[in-house]
């Protein structure tokens, strides 16, 4: 097995830019902390990882001379350009075999930055427990967790740090004390674009023509390809096998995310946990009283924005937990990030004013076979997880953790 190991620790940053037709180019540099730089060194007609492993074999013959920071920027074929900038000290980063990305170890997590052939544009961490059972007569079952920075960020760097650190601070015991492996995508979700609410896989998402923001539920499940060809291929750790479904988990924005992706994809989930998904759950139904309800109310239109056709017959099997407290009044409904007046209008007029005077009828319209929905309404529970719906997590993570898909 061929891995390249560099030394180097820090910051990264990633935009995406340009629509000039060039050739595959590489220029990198090199600053000091004093502010001087080196002269920029171009290579033509190179690959992304020969432009990576030229600047990290460059660099770590210069950070002695006091140029403490990197600086790569690579342009593809098509005139996309992939700016990189690296400062720091020493750690791991990788260029894997099993695909167009490199990998850094960070404590039990590992990130995956995306080279300019990757399917998505964002990186992706997952985490291993320590104690994880592997082998290669054993599964293991990943665990989605999608990002939900909470507000709109428009540096990359700090959306992945803050990522990162909900990673770290809160979300790391659903790995560790479930024994399953977390990943997490670092979507971003911008100021700039403040209207495209991509942490929730909102209707803009479908729509919009900019890359790193179209159509993330096909740029997660690329991510989760690679990570399972990535842990199969025993890099860095030894072989693990994981089952071809995956649970999905979130709460707030990421609840929606989670409970829109998973009536897109039933096919790739073994089971789903969705909290306070944002005031309204997407429903499995094209109409409620004549009243067409499109995505993400119900899935009249699925196939015009995303060229799926609903399987109900997929749907059916996944098994739900869905939950709210009944103090909780957050309502992403009359907020334009989330959903047009018109959505807005007919969610009051058909459900409700309120997440909690929806409880009863999105329960309701959710139930579609036999026990596959577990509901909760947790009483004087605000927008908040408490212990008790920690617990019941933790516990429907473990039932659908092993075993059958």
């Amino acid at each position: 097995m061929k891995v390249v190991i560099y030394f180097l620790i820090g910051i990264f940053s990633m935009s995406v830019f340009g629509v000039q037709n060039l050739s595959m180019q590489c220029t990198y540099w090199f600053k000091a902390s004093n502010g001087s730089q080196t002269e920029m060194i171009k290579l033509i007609n190179i690959s992304q990882q020969e432009c990576y492993e030229n600047a990290f074999s460059d660099y770590k013959t210069n950070i002695g001379n006091n140029f403490l920071e990197l600086i790569i920027e690579y342009v593809n074929s098509d005139g996309s350009v992939t700016r990189s900038t690296f400062k720091g000290n020493i750690s791991n980063i990788y260029t894997s075999e099993f695909g167009d990305f490199t990998v850094e170890k960070i404590g039990r997590n590992f990130l995956f930055r995306p080279g300019v052939n990757c399917k998505y544009r964002s990186p992706f961490l997952i985490r291993v427990p320590e104690n994880l059972v592997i082998g290669p007569n054993n599964k293991n079952r990943i665990l989605v967790i999608p990002n939900n920075t909470g507000k709109t960020i428009d540096d990359p760097e700090e959306t992945l740090q803050l990522t990162l650190n909900t990673l770290n601070q809160n979300l790391f015991q659903y790995s560790d004390f479930n024994n399953i492996i977390i990943l997490q995508p670092v979507f971003p979700r911008e100021k700039s674009y403040w209207e495209i609410y991509t942490h929730a896989l909102d209707r803009d998402t479908f729509l919009t023509e900019i890359p790193r923001f179209k159509r993330l539920d096909l740029q997660l499940l690329a991510m989760i390809d690679d990570a399972k060809k990535w842990l199969a291929g025993g890099e860095i750790i030894n072989q693990i096998n994981t089952y071809d479904k995956f649970l999905m988990m979130g709460f707030s924005a990421s609840a929606m995310f989670t409970n829109r992706f998973s009536t897109l994809h039933p096919e790739y989930i073994r089971a789903a946990i969705f909290g306070s998904p944002g005031g309204w759950p997407i429903i499995p139904h094209e109409t409620y009283n004549a009243e067409k309800l499109r995505y993400p109310i119900g899935i009249d239109d699925l196939k015009d924005i995303a060229g799926i056709k609903f399987n109900r017959h997929e749907y059916a099997k996944v098994p739900m937990f869905y939950y709210l407290g009944d103090q909780d009044i957050n309502d992403s409904i009359p907020f334009r990030d989330g959903y047009e007046p018109e959505d807005e209008e007919l969610i009051f007029k058909l459900f409700g004013d309120t997440p909690v005077k929806r409880w009863d009828i999105s329960n309701e319209l959710l139930r579609t076979g036999e026990g596959n929905l577990l509901s909760r309404l947790y009483p004087g529970v605000g927008h908040t997880i408490t212990k008790e719906i920690n617990e019941d997590i933790s516990d429907f993570i473990i039932k659908y953790r092993d075993g059958i898909e």
